[in-house]
């Protein structure tokens, strides 16, 4: 029972916040997200961005608690689909074989993203961030849309824009316009082959409500 007592304490000098009801502040004012399965985490602290170096370049990183965290990283395939028998025109999709990324903001507190850059390329052209269409068991990010004439169709849709600022040496610090509840994925632009069965490395997360 003594053990107990802290964790007792602790809960129950915790003031609610109506706003989000799974979130928490402590009278120590550090804020808190309550989970479904009875645990709890720091909501991410605020970072200074120029303190913080990515170990490597080219690769993503999200900071939380004053260190450079891993987004997932998923293995996607690029797979093409005849619409109408050829009449509907073929579109190009990136799919990863699974529904969810298990990296989950919620809306209010999706981070900014650190990225480490070398070479003479401009960064902006390096990365897309795409929106997963709604599906259940796996993501799919729509990368080109043609007609049967083979002409280029609207798919940028799904697309979020963003801005990118330099902090330091060849370290650079992307903000995301507003996004809502779904799944995303930071496609490596010049990487991607458009040939049916070739592969691609992304970087993900989700974004709950």
């Amino acid at each position: 029972m003594k053990k107990l007592l802290p964790i007792l304490l602790f809960f129950t000098a915790i003031t609610f916040s109506f706003a989000q009801s799974k979130k928490a502040t402590t009278t120590d004012g550090e804020k808190v997200l309550l989970k479904t399965d009875g645990t709890w985490t720091y909501v991410n602290k605020e970072t200074n961005s120029e303190s913080l170096t990515p170990e490597y370049a080219q690769k993503p990183y999200y900071p939380a608690n004053g260190v450079l965290v891993d987004f997932e990283k998923a293995k996607a395939e690029i797979v093409s689909k005849v619409e109408g028998f050829g009449l509907g025109g073929t579109k190009t999709f990136l799919t990863i074989l699974s529904g969810k990324s298990d990296i989950r903001f919620d809306k209010d507190e999706v981070p900014k993203i650190i990225v480490k850059f070398e070479g003479k390329e401009d960064p902006e052209d390096y990365f897309i961030v795409m929106k997963a269409m709604k599906y259940t068991d796996v993501r799919k990010f729509l990368l080109s849309s043609r007609s049967m004439t083979g002409g280029a169709r609207k798919a940028d849709e799904n697309e979020v824009s963003f801005e990118m600022k330099k902090i330091k040496d060849n370290i650079y610090e992307i903000t995301l316009d507003k996004i809502g509840k779904g799944e995303y994925a930071l496609i490596p632009h010049e990487d991607i082959e458009y040939t049916p069965g070739a592969s691609v490395k992304v970087y993900c997360f989700g974004v709950d409500e």
